[in-house]
């Protein structure tokens, strides 16, 4: 039976449009504990709870502004269906006891507005602390911290054929669909595109980070792939489609949504192009 992974993000403000403090995030944190989350003690920060298809997870995505809900494996789209009501339920009430509110779409018009560092890992802010560090490409979209512009809907599948990275190029083949049919970034600055997340992803490395976006060279085997990663140039594997553990392929090509019809909709596109590749 395909398990379906889902892990959804969202951007979330004061009523001034401002990122919340670390201090006003762990008082939500508090608030999702008194309706039925515990503090994960496996991370420096964020909350689960435990449901009848796994364990649930509400973190920070190395922001105070970005929250990532990480969904247990369902194994079906009525699993999400009936967990992702509840969730955001919850949540929602828990942000408007904050005074804040999520932000809907994939990416910020610009930088936000006072926003804070809050690592869910020791290993993530060392990433974060290398990109404000590192030095910008010339393209019209580069910033420091381009990660705490834009937010994503990211899916885990079962991989349908024994060679992942012949499967990922087949997909990479159709990945363009998904951008067309789901983008909720539009612009970013004075820059419009009809998806301009994969724009930026493109603008923040240089020409030879192979792995970012849409990459220009696909990894043949995994022997090639861990030749990429162990580069000096290395950061992280910022690429759309991506082979994970467990024979599971990482999608990232789908901008954050905030509707559970759309989020069906392109997890029914997902399921589907899976099997023909």
């Amino acid at each position: 039976m395909t398990k379906i992974g889902i892990e959804l993000e969202h951007f979330v403000f004061d009523g001034n449009g401002n990122a919340p403090s670390i201090d006003l995030i762990s008082t939500l944190y508090c608030r999702l504990c008194a309706e039925g989350y515990s503090f994960n003690k496996d991370q420096t920060v964020g909350v689960y709870k435990d449901t009848v298809w796994g364990r649930l997870y509400i973190k920070p995505d190395a922001y105070t502004h970005l929250l990532e809900i990480a969904f247990p494996p369902l194994s079906s789209l009525n699993d999400f269906s009936s967990i992702y009501g509840d969730t955001l339920e919850t949540l929602s009430k828990a942000l408007d006891d904050c005074g804040l509110h999520i932000e809907q779409g994939g990416c910020l018009h610009d930088m936000p507005l006072h926003y804070q560092i809050m690592a869910s890992s020791d290993m993530q802010l060392a990433r974060t602390k290398i990109l404000a560090q590192r030095k910008l490409p010339l393209g019209n979209l580069a910033v420091p911290l381009f990660t705490s512009l834009i937010a994503s809907t990211q899916v885990h599948l079962d991989q349908t054929a024994d060679d992942p990275y012949s499967m990922s190029k087949k997909l990479y083949g159709i990945e363009y669909l998904f951008p067309l049919l789901f983008s909720s970034s539009k612009q970013f600055r004075n820059t419009q595109a009809h998806c301009i997340r994969p724009l930026i992803y493109r603008d923040n490395f240089v020409e030879g980070y192979t792995l970012t976006g849409f990459p220009a060279e696909v990894a043949n085997s995994e022997a090639e792939y861990e030749g990429m990663v162990s580069q000096p140039w290395f950061i992280k594997d910022y690429s759309l489609i991506v082979p994970r553990a467990f024979r599971t392929i990482e999608f990232r090509g789908v901008d954050s949504l905030s509707s559970c019809n759309t989020i069906l909709e392109m997890l029914a596109l997902r399921l589907a192009t899976r099997l023909v590749c």
